[in-house]
């Protein structure tokens, strides 16, 4: 038997990111419990996307730090009637495995995978010489510190946010129904999502008991460690695939 049976877990990502996990977890004997801290929608106004995507001509590099990214961008490729097949010099860059097979899934490849699965990691093995222009698709929030490592090493590199994510707003009674199933884990994949959590925390001035805490990587955790909370495990690598493994082992 599982030492994971009848584990509750709450999973924070957004709900349409849930499945898998939710799946391989109930498969181990654990009993998932969803509050999604985040939800995701295609930014509002367009037309920067559009004029952007109209250059891609001039792009050496894309690069994909996350499955949503690969997913609105040619979510929007697909809009505006855009042509990359053609575009014979255009290389794609992926942070993780999982990005990398979203990115196949609709037919392209991935010219590079960084060791690590960080954009801080990307940022320092991406193989540019100078005269490149990178393009980095991205949610309206993103961190973009591994940015102005890139930005040292190349022509030029242009953030194009497709994406934002928002928090669901939720009533005091919902966030103390969830935390009175005794929860054993509670899961985050994003800094986005501890943020949403602990403010959803403070705003109803609600504590956490002995949960354990299981974040996805070094980024997450940092924004973790801000509301003077620490991880019990964090993934390596840094997958959902990773954060499984870790969770087994505890």
């Amino acid at each position: 038997m599982s030492h994971l049976q009848n584990k509750k877990i709450l999973i924070t990502r957004a709900s349409h990111q849930t499945k898998s996990f939710s799946k391989q977890m109930e498969s181990l004997g654990a009993k998932c419990v969803s509050l999604p801290m985040i939800a995701i929608r295609p930014i509002e106004d367009q037309s920067h996307v559009q004029k952007q995507l109209q250059d891609l001509e001039n792009i050496n590099w894309i690069v994909f730090t996350s499955v949503n990214t690969v997913n609105y961008f040619f979510e929007a490729i697909e809009k505006f009637n855009i042509k990359v097949h053609f575009l014979t010099d255009l290389r794609i860059a992926t942070v993780g495995e999982t990005t990398k097979a979203a990115l196949e899934k609709i037919g392209y490849r991935s010219n590079f995978v960084p060791i690590e699965y960080t954009a801080k990691m990307l940022a320092k093995q991406l193989p540019i010489f100078g005269d490149e222009r990178i393009l980095i698709p991205q949610s309206s929030k993103a961190n973009n510190e591994y940015v102005e490592l890139l930005k040292d090493q190349c022509q030029e590199v242009i953030t194009l946010p497709i994406y934002e994510n928002y928090s669901p707003i939720y009533s005091k009674g919902e966030i103390e129904t969830v935390l009175k199933e005794r929860l054993d884990w509670i899961t985050f994949f994003s800094g986005s999502a501890v943020t949403n959590f602990y403010e959803h925390l403070e705003r109803y001035e609600l504590e956490l008991g002995d949960e354990k805490l299981a974040v996805i990587g070094p980024s997450t955790n940092e924004v973790l460690e801000k509301y003077g909370s620490v991880a019990t495990i964090m993934a390596n690598p840094y997958t959902e695939e990773g954060l499984i493994a870790a969770i087994k082992k505890i």
